[in-house]
């Protein structure tokens, strides 16, 4: 998934990323660290690194982003080894694609996602 069609597509969802990313890495690294141990960690791994290893090698990270914003997805294995998704609030919705790998099914679950929260935001 490309970091830069996110950004271009849905900006109100990728800056409310980014901000959820700076929360998390200054939860993770617990209450009482100061801003500049967290600016230290952020020159290590800038944010835009970050974000790329989200929507590229670890898109777990963006469900749980998701999920923090209301818009939950299940990913389902349906009849012959395709792939579907489910999106909504209660995931009793329209199921979506017949998707050959779980890869190809999560990454076009993610994009809907950013679409529905983009429209969240306006």
């Amino acid at each position: 998934m490309n970091k830069t069609d996110i950004e271009k597509n849905y900006p109100k969802s990728y800056s409310l990323l980014k901000s959820w990313v700076a929360s998390t890495t200054q939860n993770l690294m617990g209450k009482d660290q100061n801003a500049k141990a967290v600016q230290e960690v952020m020159k290590m791994f800038p944010m835009e690194a970050i974000i790329m290893s989200m929507l590229s090698v670890n898109q777990r990270q963006i469900f749980d982003y998701l999920d923090n914003h209301n818009v939950f997805i299940l990913i389902n294995k349906v009849y012959k080894g395709e792939w579907s998704y489910s999106i909504g609030d209660n995931l009793e919705g329209e199921r979506y694609g017949e998707f050959l790998t779980r890869k190809e099914c999560e990454e076009e679950a993610i994009k809907q996602g950013f679409s529905i929260l983009e429209k969240i935001l306006e």
